[in-house]
């Protein structure tokens, strides 16, 4: 999870492979899903609104 101040974004990946202690997760980040969110407003607003 991760955010981008300058353009008011934040980003969350959910690997598609389990880490299990002991196995090689080199490749843990290879396939999932990345969720972006973008809030509109001025700081300080919380509108509720996200695309």
């Amino acid at each position: 999870m991760g955010d981008d101040e300058a353009d008011e974004f934040i980003y969350k990946f959910v690997s598609k492979h389990k880490y299990k202690k002991g196995f090689d997760t080199s490749k843990i980040l290879d396939e999932g899903i990345l969720y972006v969110a973008r809030f509109d407003g001025e700081i300080g607003d919380f509108k509720e609104k996200g695309k």
